[in-house]
């Protein structure tokens, strides 16, 4: 069986798998979003997508806008959870957030046969230019575990 393996880009945790990369959404990858310019998100998902081809011999069956599109998405939602939180008094409320921003926390990235929402992330990809509208420039770290 091939054992995950774990990548450190500038700090940035990701593990890859056979079909599969784990992004993960810390502050060092909140840190290299700041100001969300576009080539240098780019360029890790191509750096990504490079380690993947040399580890297993074969390209990530990912279009890039939509990989761009899914971590960005997921690591705004981390952080909008962790921003609404301290804020919440409701408590089933409260733990139905943590739940979402414990997912958040980790993005996984599949090709069609190993994630079910890759349809999702292909459809929105279409709208990258307006993800990209929304994405803060810079993420607030205050609140990040």
């Amino acid at each position: 069986m091939n054992q995950p393996l774990d990548i450190q880009f500038k700090d940035i945790k990701v593990e890859l798998e056979p079909g599969l990369i784990k992004v993960f959404s810390n502050l060092e990858l909140w840190r290299y979003l700041r100001g969300k310019d576009q080539q240098k998100i780019s360029f890790l998902i191509g750096e990504i997508k490079k380690r993947y081809k040399e580890k297993y011999s074969q390209a990530l069956n990912i279009r890039d806008s939509s990989l761009l599109v899914e971590i960005l998405v997921h690591v705004y939602c981390h952080s909008l959870g962790l921003r609404i939180l301290p804020h919440l008094k409701i408590a089933f409320l409260k733990r139905f957030l943590e739940k979402l921003i414990d997912r958040a926390k980790v993005v996984d990235c599949g090709e069609r046969n190993r994630d079910t929402n890759r349809w999702f992330w292909d459809l929105l990809a279409y709208f990258k230019s307006i993800v990209l509208l929304i994405f803060p420039l810079e993420l607030r770290v205050a609140n990040l575990r």
